[in-house]
């Protein structure tokens, strides 16, 4: 079948259904419990978590107390995925209001100025700017990031036997440890199965399901917000699946799983890009602007969209359509 054909919708996995198959992937990954963990930046350079070269430069002088970064409303929100999700913008921001880091690897809050710690890359990142619109909206007092994101990773990276589960599995386990529950995620991923893969819709679904209930196995409850996001024409592209990525992307929304739709960011075009896929200034605060906007949606708006796609899925009139032609300009 041609890549641009409508295919049905995957059939959807059930909880149940995802938690088994996440428990059998832990199983077979041989993913050791995290024992002898001192909350140290040692012992996650020693597990191999933290990367030298790669994960954002620390520095001592952006630390702040836990008694300022903790303040009473505060939103805590874990960030991961691949560059766009990391420091690997134009530029670096500095939010203005209380929004601050915490990073995994030390356990220490940091005003979140770019680059973030806690993600790869040394540029900037989109978080900053998110967490000053969410204080400036009241929408939070304050905001603590928790970013995780690594540069270049596909979705099965992130699952039991991938080189990143351990990441995320020391991200859960400090933020227990430092008494954080997190209160939503956001996870931005995409591009690596869009441009390198022929994987289909069907296969990214059961994957995320597979990460999802790997998340719940840990006991984290939040919500969890799935942007859509294929673009990048940074380099080579071996493969062009990005009809196929995102009608998965599009149907990961499930209400009862507490997944709700993240921004489109395929919509911020190559004008508001570096090099084609990474975001200049410009598709930062886009990007941060569509991050709130999908945050801030209200229940009955999030719900009436999920039921027209779900429709038009149905329909078969949701056919992914991605021609540059068709994706607005946010100019």
């Amino acid at each position: 079948m041609a890549t641009g054909e409508h295919q049905p919708p995957a059939q959807r996995r059930t909880p149940a259904q995802s938690m088994h198959r996440a428990l059998r992937l832990m199983r077979r990954s041989g993913l050791p419990p995290l024992k002898g963990d001192d909350g140290t930046l040692a012992y996650a350079r020693a597990a191999g978590v933290y990367l030298d070269g790669v994960d954002a430069p620390l520095s001592d002088d952006r630390i702040v107390p836990s008694s300022v970064a903790l303040q009473r409303g505060v939103l805590v929100i874990l960030t991961f995925g691949q560059s766009n999700a990391a420091n690997m913008g134009e530029g670096h921001y500095t939010p203005k209001g209380p929004v601050y880091a915490f990073n995994v690897f030390d356990m220490q809050y940091y005003v979140a100025a770019d680059p973030i710690p806690g993600a790869s890359g040394d540029g900037g990142a989109v978080w900053g700017r998110l967490g000053d619109k969410l204080v400036n909206a009241n929408f939070a007092r304050s905001v603590i990031f928790v970013p995780i994101a690594m540069g270049a990773t596909f979705i099965q990276d992130w699952l039991p036997g991938g080189p990143f589960c351990r990441r995320l599995q020391l991200a859960i386990h400090r933020l227990r440890l430092a008494g954080l529950n997190i209160d939503c995620l956001c996870w931005q991923q995409g591009e690596a199965e869009a441009n390198h893969t022929n994987m289909s819709a069907k296969d990214y679904s059961m994957h995320f399901g597979s990460l999802l209930g790997v998340l719940r196995y840990w006991g984290v409850t939040a919500p969890i917000y799935a942007a859509v996001a294929t673009l990048c024409e940074h380099g080579e592209h071996p493969c062009q699946n990005r009809v196929e990525i995102r009608r998965a992307q599009k149907e990961l929304v499930s209400p009862h799983r507490r997944v709700w739709s993240g921004p489109d960011t395929d919509r911020i075009g190559p004008d508001h890009r570096l090099d084609g896929c990474h975001f200049s200034k410009s598709g930062l605060a886009l990007c941060a602007q569509a991050w709130f906007d999908a945050l801030t949606c209200p229940l009955s708006v999030r719900l009436s969209l999920w039921a027209k796609h779900r429709l038009l899925a149905l329909r078969g009139k949701d056919r992914g359509d991605l021609s540059l032609e068709s994706i607005p300009d946010h100019g």
